[in-house]
């Protein structure tokens, strides 16, 4: 479960800015400065490969605490009961560490994606009112350039959208357009790693909202697959972070 926590904080990168040379509504979007805010509570759904739970997560007090809304607890599959009881492991939590100020933040803080995306991407096309741009992956979602191995980055596209009226991001999505070879033993065939966004009035930024990842391919003569679904809604504040605009169940959220 460690493992599957460890890719949504993946996925909502906390990264160093630097300096830029991008169009200037890519370059805006990635310049947003968040208020600073503590979420008091969120749902949280994770779904692998099909099956999935959703909770409640109560961070309003000094430790976490979690609460099944779905499935109903008796009707929990083997898979969904491992993931379950994977909330409940306080050695293995997510959310709240308190060895660690910033356990957590990649999945309920604001995003800044300046490392993934460098220095250099290009105008793609417009789709549904967004300024989509190309660009071609510096460091994985939530890593710093170098930490990911080059040779996978070198096989990898991206693409970043913009809302122009927002000035924020909306979407990103890594991907490989072909299979290939990230070392003698493993072969990917395919690798699609989806972020959507959502604009959060108490940070004044947007927020992750949803992330899907799919991989499949083989090593040692085993293929494997894997997909994965997080999703996180319903985020509140307490009152007195409370901003003017938010919504009773939090920002925008689903």
């Amino acid at each position: 479960m460690r493992s599957i926590f460890a890719a949504a904080v993946c996925a909502a990168a906390c990264a160093a800015p630097a300096l830029a040379q991008l169009p200037a509504p890519l370059e805006a979007a990635l310049s947003v400065t968040p208020r600073e805010a503590s979420p008091a509570g969120l749902d949280f759904r994770i779904e692998e490969d099909g099956q999935g739970v959703t909770v409640r997560v109560d961070l309003s007090s000094d430790g976490v605490g979690y609460t099944l809304l779905e499935p109903d607890e008796a009707a929990l599959s083997e898979a969904q009961r491992e993931m379950w009881d994977d909330f409940l492991d306080t050695e293995d939590d997510a959310f709240y560490d308190e060895n660690d100020e910033d356990a957590g933040e990649g999945l309920t803080g604001p995003v800044d994606l300046r490392a993934t995306v460098g220095d250099v991407a290009a105008f793609l096309r417009e789709e549904d009112g967004l300024l989509v741009y190309s660009f071609e992956p510096q460091a994985m979602p939530g890593q710093q350039a170098g930490e990911a191995p080059g040779s996978m980055l070198t096989h990898l596209r991206g693409e970043i959208a913009v809302d122009p009226e927002r000035g924020e991001v909306a979407w990103t999505h890594v991907f490989a357009p072909e299979s290939f070879k990230p070392n003698m033993a493993a072969r990917i065939e395919r690798f699609s790693l989806r972020q959507a966004f959502v604009h959060e009035p108490a940070y004044a930024a947007p927020r992750l909202r949803r992330l899907e990842m799919a991989l499949s391919g083989s090593a040692a003569f085993q293929n494997f697959e894997q997909a994965l679904v997080m999703e996180i809604s319903n985020m509140v504040f307490g009152a007195h972070e409370a901003q003017s605009g938010d919504l009773g169940a939090g920002a925008e959220s689903p």
